[in-house]
């Protein structure tokens, strides 16, 4: 556990941290837990003649003096005396911060507590393709579809044309033409396959 250290002798009230964790990055949330004891001796929510025990903390910035303060509550079944408190440092760099059990004016101060920058986080825009990207391509797209018709037309009309009539070299016999063999006038074969060579 840490001890607070009471800056006013015969303080009435002294709070004891249960922990701390070992990293703390600006921006970040932290929670601390802790009890107030009353004289060092006897927990409590409420102490007599003083009324109930509202603690805050208070933290500066060693080098820009910035301050903030958090107002600690009492977590559902918790058990007497103990709190907590939900505490986000804005800035990296070394923060003095105290907790006040209030009404007692008595300023528990804790060792500087050392801040680390905040963590680099991933920008769920930056990852995402852009709605006008998506736009600029919707021409593209439509043109490239466009082509693809008309080359599927093309071929589609040249399957549907008859081979060109190939006539038939000198010593090639007739008989050996293929795919229905048409003979011109003189007796050519003219069809449109490739005639077999005479063995």
């Amino acid at each position: 556990m840490l001890f607070a250290i009471p800056t006013l002798a015969g303080g009435a009230a002294t709070v004891v941290l249960d922990k701390l964790p070992r990293t703390v990055h600006a921006m970040e949330e932290l929670q601390l837990c802790f009890t107030v004891w009353q004289h060092g001796i006897h927990l409590g929510n409420a102490f007599g003649g003083v009324g109930d025990v509202k603690p805050v903390l208070i933290a500066t910035h060693q080098t820009s003096g910035e301050t903030f303060q958090a107002e600690a509550y009492k977590a559902e079944g918790a058990e007497v005396g103990h709190f907590v408190v939900d505490v986000t440092f804005p800035t990296d760099g070394v923060w003095a911060w105290r907790i006040e059990p209030r009404p007692f004016m008595i300023m528990n101060e804790f060792a500087p507590l050392t801040v680390e920058p905040a963590l680099a986080s991933v920008d769920p825009a930056s990852t995402a393709t852009p709605m006008n990207t998506l736009v600029s391509l919707r021409p593209v797209l439509r043109w490239s579809g466009m082509v693809l018709v008309l080359l599927g037309i093309g071929l589609a009309i040249l399957r549907r044309q008859p081979a060109a009539h190939l006539p038939i070299q000198v010593g090639y016999h007739e008989e050996q033409c293929l795919a229905r063999p048409i003979r011109d006038g003189v007796g050519h074969c003219i069809a449109a396959a490739v005639a077999h060579p005479r063995q």
